[in-house]
This record gives C-alpha cells, sequence and structure tokens, in this order.
C-alpha cells in the first residue's frame, strides 16, 4: 500500500515520542518509540493497513490517521479517518461513511475537511470537528448533470478472481 499512503512518521515538539509507520507484524501500523529509539508500544494492529498520520494532538495525546480495510463490510481500498490515543487504546473510525476519503486538517486541529466519494458517485466535501468527526456542514458537492446530459456513466466496482481462483 505504499504506493496508496506515503510511510509516515512524526516526533514530538519533546522529543519524547516518535510515531512511526510500519509493517513489522506483516500489516501496515503505528509504533509509538521513545526518545533513546525503543518501542513503547504498537497504536493500531490486526488484519488493516494504516496510511498516514493526518495530524497529531500533543496535548489530549491522540494521533488522527487514514487507514484501510478494518471495516469487513467495505471496500477494502476506500481510505478512513481513525484516532487513538497515544497508549493504542480509544481506536476511533471518524468517517463512517462508505467512500473514500481526503483528509486536510486546520492548523489548530479542531476542525478538518473530508472530501469523500465511491468510485462510481460525485465527491462532498464536509467540514467536521475533531475530536469526534461530527458533521459541521456540506461545504459542496459536485454536480454531474451535464456530464449525464452527454451520455457519461459513472464507473462501475466490479471483482474478478485471480490467477489462484480466489
Amino acid at each position: 500500500f505504499s504506493q496508496l499512503d506515503p510511510a509516515s512518521w512524526y516526533v514530538t515538539k519533546d522529543g519524547q515520542d516518535g510515531l512511526w509507520w510500519s509493517e513489522r507484524d506483516g500489516w501496515a501500523h503505528l509504533y509509538r518509540l521513545g526518545a533513546d529509539g525503543q518501542l513503547k508500544n504498537q497504536l493500531t494492529s490486526g488484519p488493516w493497513y494504516v496510511g498516514a498520520i493526518q495530524y497529531v494532538d500533543e496535548t489530549s495525546k491522540q494521533i488522527y490517521f487514514t487507514g484501510r480495510g478494518r471495516e469487513p463490510d467495505r471496500f477494502w481500498y476506500y481510505a478512513k479517518l481513525y484516532r487513538v490515543n497515544y497508549d493504542g487504546t480509544g481506536l476511533t473510525l471518524l468517517t463512517p461513511d462508505d467512500a473514500n476519503h481526503v483528509i486536510d486538517f486546520s492548523p489548530s486541529g479542531k476542525f478538518f475537511t473530508d472530501t469523500y466519494a465511491r468510485i462510481e458517485t460525485p465527491p462532498v466535501t464536509a467540514l467536521r470537528g475533531a475530536p469526534d468527526g461530527r458533521l459541521i456542514r456540506e461545504l459542496e458537492k459536485a454536480d454531474v448533470s451535464r456530464l449525464a446530459e452527454v451520455g457519461w456513466r459513472p464507473t462501475r466496482v466490479f471483482t474478478a478472481k485471480g490467477r489462484d481462483g480466489i
């Protein structure tokens, strides 16, 4: 998944914590390291992929990051925003819509824009609040009516078996 999300890391202002993206357990997850480089704890785990760190709230000791494939009933490739505490507890999905989410945090970390779409639907941009992802206001919704008038049809999601038969 390195093509979809770059490897991600973050060092706190006091230098006491480093957040590191790694596949050391076979899945892409976040780890917290001390100032000496020693592992303090694994922040995320399981058969899913962490993408990129989006924002770190050093006061609340919470990390916001994208992830893929955690919800079993959702399309694997759609990125979603999550929050987790420095100690690895409190993992929370903040963008529950079954769509791909592109996130941009405000400098204060109190708000973020969430541009989301499915492969077959036009994008919507919304303003959401941290730390819970609550919808504050829909900012924009793409209008594809003129495209539809000239015969454009959205892409369809499909599945196919691989060479291994699965």
